[in-house]
């Protein structure tokens, strides 16, 4: 994903996304010269750039996205500032694919909402596991992406824990039963707690 946000820093900042007379030294300044010759390197290798006698070019927007194979319309906007960093942009691409997962949930069980959940429905709730699927990276890469999410402001976070309050001779026999569901469930003090994962507000 992040040689695709360096592709598109490189299309914001070079007319016809095309740097002529490549070299790593023209490429973004936010980052590490090594680590944006990798990016580069990257992206050649999946098709999302061409070179030419030494002239570095991105190919289209569409291409990008078939290539990438995110799955996106083409009329789906993909807001990038100049200021942006390759950081900022791969952030907002993250963002975006966790709102089309939102979106998609939403579609999917819009004939069963009714009245009184419509509300709950609204918003997200997600585990460390399907967070690492849906951002196709691993579950502690994907937990520090939803927490810099969180920090710019771009999404709200907080834990979702179920508590089943019981007794001790029993607890041993609800955990076994529990932990076939989803999430995390742990007990303390004849208390169960299930740990379901992350419920996101999303704010853009």
């Amino acid at each position: 994903m992040k040689a695709f946000a360096m592709c598109l820093k490189i299309k914001s900042n070079h007319r016809n996304g095309t740097i002529y007379n490549y070299k790593p030294s023209l490429l973004e300044p936010s980052c590490s010269r090594y680590l944006a010759s990798k990016l580069v390197e990257k992206a050649i290798k999946l098709g999302m750039i061409r070179m030419h006698n030494n002239n570095l070019t991105v190919v289209g927007l569409n291409k990008l996205l078939e290539t990438h194979k995110l799955g996106w319309k083409s009329n789906k906007k993909i807001e990038i500032n100049k200021e942006d960093s390759v950081n900022d942009i791969y952030l907002k691409l993250n963002y975006i694919l966790l709102k089309d997962n939102h979106n998609q949930y939403l579609y999917r069980n819009s004939d069963q909402a009714s009245e009184s959940n419509k509300g709950e429905m609204d918003v997200y709730h997600i585990g460390c596991r399907r967070l690492g699927e849906i951002l196709n990276t691993t579950h502690s890469t994907a937990s520090k992406i939803l927490k810099k999410l969180d920090d710019k402001g771009m999404i709200d976070t907080k834990r979702y824990i179920k508590e089943i309050h019981t007794k001790n001779q029993i607890v041993s026999k609800h955990l076994q039963y529990l932990n076939f569901g989803r999430g995390h469930v742990y007990s303390m003090n004849n208390v169960i707690y299930i740990d379901k994962g992350s419920i996101i507000y999303f704010n853009l």
